[in-house]
């Protein structure tokens, strides 16, 4: 693969990462000089194989990297023009960055409710909770529902909607989604799909690392593929999924002979 000049997105960046290297420990580069941008408004794709540094990547702007640590050794992440590099997790929320993590990650004991509170501490008053809670659950209309259950007798696919939503009480401006899909079935997936519009629709940008390529690229924008730590491809999502070594490589589409190549075969559980 050849790596694409860095193409200009149809409004300013919110997010901009330049150069960004990272390593764990003295060896391992998990980045490697990538560069993205991600706009104001509309969804934002990084695919990529396990190991391409996806999460790593998440982890480097929402600010937890030193929990893993990982080591910053180069480049620059700016979110209105300001560093998010060295700066506490906690400030980057505060900011407007709010990550939902891979694997959901719910408060399995607190009710659907208590869930949501637990996303506002950071709320400036009671009204500013309330009002959060109140568009959360025009979003979600299944948690209003079950707000007095439990988090962990919520199905998968619920309790990714509550991930979200804990996240959305947050007030982000630009919200961090690390593989909402994975372990669901096709059609819960569906419902994650429109939730995510539905989010990027009421105003808040969505920087989306995603192992189902086809969702991905149904929803977003504009697409990067990681591969090794870099940016191998980066176009608009249609020109993604309409190129052929796109499909051929990731996406697990036949060639002319009908054969699919062993690394697509590899990344089967991408294909949507």
């Amino acid at each position: 693969m050849t790596t694409a000049a860095l193409r200009p997105l149809d409004s300013e960046p919110m997010l901009e990462i330049q150069q960004l290297s990272v390593r764990y420990g003295r060896a391992v580069h998990a980045l490697r000089g990538v560069s993205l941008r991600v706009p104001a408004n509309g969804v934002i794709a990084v695919l990529g194989s396990n190991g391409a540094g996806k999460t790593t990547l998440m982890r480097a702007v929402s600010g937890t990297l030193p929990m893993h640590r990982g080591i910053v050794d180069g480049g620059e992440v700016t979110f209105d023009d300001a560093s998010l590099l060295r700066r506490d997790p906690a400030d980057i929320v505060a900011a407007g960055v709010v990550q939902v993590p891979e694997g959901r990650r719910v408060f399995g004991r607190l009710t659907v409710e208590e869930n949501l509170r637990a996303g506002a501490i950071g709320a400036r008053d009671r009204r500013s909770r309330t009002a959060a809670r109140e568009r959360v659950y025009a979003t979600f209309p299944l948690l209003a529902q079950r707000r007095n259950q439990r988090a962990r007798l919520l199905s998968g696919g619920e309790q990714q909607m509550l991930a979200i939503a804990r996240a959305m009480m947050a007030g982000p401006r630009l919200l961090l989604l690390d593989e909402p899909s994975l372990g669901l079935a096709p059609q819960v997936v569906a419902q994650v799909a429109e939730v995510v519009r539905q989010v990027s629709e009421q105003g808040t940008a969505v920087m989306l690392v995603e192992q189902n390529a086809a969702m991905a690229l149904a929803l977003a924008g504009h697409a990067y593929v990681l591969e090794l730590g870099r940016v191998a491809l980066e176009r608009t999502s249609a020109e993604l999924a309409g190129s052929d070594e796109m499909r051929r490589l990731y996406l697990g589409v036949a060639d002319d002979g009908g054969h699919v190549p062993a690394r697509a075969r590899r990344l089967a559980r991408w294909s949507g």
